[in-house]
């Protein structure tokens, strides 16, 4: 038996107040699949962005992954719910399984930014995320399966050259001590 496909999602920095910034998924492992249903949960998973918070505008399974050129649907795949903060995108291939090397891609986030506040982590989840008692899964000739899942985080940070201008600004106004 092959080892089971796992997923690790990552610990990324994106910009503040920029959209379409991407997070690839890499899947590895021995098991082979011919479909597969992903789930996507950023923070607290909610229907509309509460202000201030970051919000997923895409996952795309096709572009540039396994199912790129094995699938009857377009890019980003079957999509089944795409609230601001919870994704659901399915992808079935035309093909009975598909093998793949390890470290292969099979899923783009996109994010979006804008509004943001800056230095706050948010956690992006597949592993428990759910909708209507179903998570992440694959399937192959031998049924469905869970992918493994180390889930990541977000954090929108701006870039240094920002953060030392605005320490310049800041211990320019701030008195300066005297030790007599």
């Amino acid at each position: 038996t092959a080892a089971p496909l796992t997923i690790e999602v990552g610990n990324w920095v994106l910009q503040p107040n920029t959209p379409n910034q991407q997070i690839p998924i890499y899947a590895s492992g021995g098991d082979g699949l011919d479909s597969m249903d992903i789930y996507v949960q950023l923070g607290f998973g909610n229907e509309f962005s509460p202000p201030g918070e970051p919000k997923i505008t895409n996952v795309d399974l096709l572009t540039g992954t396994i199912f790129d050129g094995h699938s009857a649907v377009p890019a980003p795949g079957t999509v089944g719910v795409n609230y601001d903060q919870f994704w659901l995108v399915s992808v079935i291939s035309d093909v009975s399984v598909l093998f793949y090397p390890d470290h292969s891609l099979i899923a783009t986030i996109t994010i979006n930014t804008v509004g943001v506040n800056e230095s706050t982590m948010y956690p992006i989840i597949l592993s428990s995320a759910n909708w209507m008692g179903a998570g992440s899964a694959y399937w192959n000739g031998s049924g469905a399966h869970e992918f493994i899942v180390t889930d990541g985080s977000i954090a929108s940070v701006p870039e240094p050259s920002s953060l030392t201008s605005v320490g310049a600004v800041t211990s320019e106004g701030l008195p300066r001590l005297s030790l007599r």
